[in-house]
């Protein structure tokens, strides 16, 4: 555990890279380590591991430094292995290097091959590949083939003529937080146009390009479960009952 907690921003800043919830980041790791790591080193021999896990605060720390890290909201269930993402899932990545591979890419080997063997053979969830060494991200998760979805960008008439005159368009995206199940909603100032997406995983997310620009609620939001029809009360009282399933 030494190794994956090994941080070169937690030195340079001096905050200690320690986990907040032990429990799982031991969880993750261990499939990390049980189901990618060790079959790499079975395989090609001893592995180097470059970065691994992130605190949430080190890894927030890194992105707004500069320092090559993603969000905290990117990276839950990645490098932060100890909190789990949107979906409430787990997982954990490491960034590594495999010497027996990054000499044989030094005299010309393509990369692709190193990628397409892991592919064949280990449950990963992510690969990131890099130049330097022919480092790799390698990402174990709970929930590895992902699922499916869809957007559209849509346009509500009857909205658009009270938000050019004047209506918040926040009260729209509360009033189909309230009533459906979207995944994501994105608003544009364009005749308050927006993007609404359904998601197997639904991930309850608003964002907007009109004042206040920004993320309206993230799936942590608190009181994300609550009541907001104060701001549509004033349509009248059929906007105020559940919507019946087609």
């Amino acid at each position: 555990m030494r190794d994956f907690l090994h941080s070169e921003i937690s030195q340079f800043e001096g905050i200690p890279n320690l986990p907040s919830d032990p429990e799982l980041a031991i969880r993750a790791g261990k499939h990390l380590c049980e189901d990618l790591l060790e079959p790499l080193q079975d395989t090609f021999g001893r592995i180097a591991i470059r970065s691994a896990y992130r605190s949430a605060t080190i890894n927030d720390l890194g992105h707004r430094k500069g320092y090559g890290c993603a969000s905290n909201w990117r990276n839950f269930a990645r490098h932060i292995w100890d909190v789990r993402d949107e979906n409430g899932a787990f997982g954990a990545t490491a960034c590594i290097v495999i010497p027996w591979f990054a000499d044989r890419y030094a005299a010309g080997e393509d990369w692709r091959a190193l990628a397409w063997w892991i592919h064949d053979h280990l449950p990963y969830s992510e690969m990131c590949f890099y130049p330097r060494l022919c480092a790799f991200n390698i990402a174990w998760h709970e929930l590895p083939n992902g699922a499916f979805g869809a957007t559209a960008c849509i346009v509500i008439p009857w909205f658009a003529d009270r938000y050019a005159a004047g209506e918040d368009w926040r009260a729209l995206a509360w009033w189909i937080h309230d009533h459906l199940p979207y995944s994501e909603m994105c608003f544009y100032p364009r005749l308050c146009a927006f993007n609404i997406a359904w998601h197997e995983l639904p991930k309850r997310i608003i964002r907007s390009y009109i004042d206040p620009k920004g993320v309206l609620k993230t799936f942590d939001t608190p009181s994300s479960t609550a009541s907001h029809a104060d701001w549509y009360r004033h349509w009248g009282e059929r906007y105020l009952q559940p919507v019946a399933p087609r």
